[in-house]
């Protein structure tokens, strides 16, 4: 696997951001099903939506600390091929 190939079905940082995108829908359905139970407790059902509709800063968070993570990996990996 080369470093811009993706593991588990997507080959490319673009075929994930895809199905990423793909995704968003069934997330926000997935919401609209929530049980009630759930719903009146605000804290967790706020936090839910939050993350769900606020995606732009919300997925920009996690892809940031992606990316660190390979940095920190990559950087590991050379540093062993240089010993």
């Amino acid at each position: 696997m080369t470093t811009t190939q993706i593991p588990y079905g997507y080959p490319t940082h673009a075929d994930l951001l895809a199905e990423f995108s793909r995704r968003r829908p069934e997330t926000i359905k997935l919401l609209r099903t929530l049980p009630d139970a759930f719903i009146v407790n605000k804290s967790s059902y706020h936090r839910s939506g939050t993350n769900v509709f606020t995606y732009d800063t919300h997925d920009r968070e996690h892809f940031n600390q992606i990316r660190a993570a390979i940095q920190t990996a990559r950087t590991k990996v050379y540093s062993e091929q240089m010993l």
